[in-house]
């Protein structure tokens, strides 16, 4: 079933240490892995992973960050050490768990929201249906919606011609595929395990919803301060992504980087740092 609660698992990184909890909007008490680092009275940021990776994908990043920040880093369910064996695997329920995790935690108080693919749409449903629970959103590699995605349907098709789980290859290939230049191989060797440790049917309830347009959320009533950071290489969320949601947002703003890919805060960790400080002393939360 995962780990009990107030378990610990083994730190991917020196500056995270890792503890669970069982979800109380779920039967079967399922438990959700997270990391968290800094102090109780510092500003709080919520960082939500991509889809197949896990907390360890902010590492790089978190390596960067100063101490005086508060940071939580869900394993989103069925990813990580989470649970696995939950019936659905949908952006709300990404939403809720991150919503329970900081009740649990009693972070009453405003966030600002590190989203990453994937994570950059709970963050955006979260903005949306929780605005007094975000301060501010950083959108990493982001979309408004997915549901014409040619890149996650060529996906979808791949994974329907599976029997199991994908293989180590498969997994190589894919996440290779969404970087511009080469990731540590120590690195890039970790994110592969994670993914890894996905059954197919998260793979596939993930991305289906991904590709359901029937559930993206009205970005434009977002009113909470917005900052886009975009590798200029990236092959899953394009400009024309970018620029819808700059549109939508009254206010956002985008950093692009060129010869960066997908993933910018593990290709340019230090320069996704420096955004991501300059955007919290522009919103004054550092």
């Amino acid at each position: 079933m995962g780990l009990e609660p107030g378990s610990r698992r083994p730190a991917a990184s020196t500056a995270l240490s890792f503890d669970s909890f069982i979800l109380p909007h779920e039967a079967g008490s399922p438990v959700l892995c997270y990391g968290h680092a800094g102090p109780e009275d510092g500003p709080v940021l919520l960082l939500l992973h991509g889809y197949t990776d896990s907390s360890l994908s902010f590492r790089r990043l978190i390596e960067c960050l100063p101490h005086n920040l508060r940071l939580i880093v869900p394993d989103q369910r069925g990813h990580g050490g989470s649970d696995k064996n939950l019936n659905s695997h949908r952006r709300r329920d990404f939403a809720a768990d991150a919503l329970a995790l900081l009740d649990h935690l009693g972070i009453s108080r405003q966030v600002v929201v590190v989203g990453h693919s994937l994570g950059t749409l709970t963050a955006l449903r979260l903005a949306v249906e929780h605005p007094q629970r975000v301060a501010g959103l950083v959108l990493i590699g982001a979309a408004a919606g997915a549901s014409e995605n040619g890149v996650l349907l060529e996906l979808r098709q791949a994974l329907a011609g599976l029997e199991q789980a994908p293989d180590q290859d498969f997994i190589r290939d894919f996440q290779t595929s969404t970087s511009a230049k080469p990731l540590p191989e120590e690195f890039l060797e970790a994110v592969i395990g994670e993914s890894a440790r996905l059954p197919l049917q998260v793979w596939l309830q993930a991305l289906d919803d991904l590709l359901d347009g029937a559930e993206d959320v009205a970005v434009a009533s977002i009113q909470a301060p917005t900052r886009l950071i975009w590798g200029e290489q990236d092959g899953v969320f394009s400009r024309q992504d970018q620029q819808q949601l700059l549109a939508a947002i009254s206010g956002a703003d985008l950093r692009s980087y060129a010869e960066v890919g997908h993933a910018p805060h593990w290709e340019a960790p230090h320069k996704v740092a420096g955004d991501l400080l300059d955007f919290l002393q522009g919103v004054g939360w550092v």
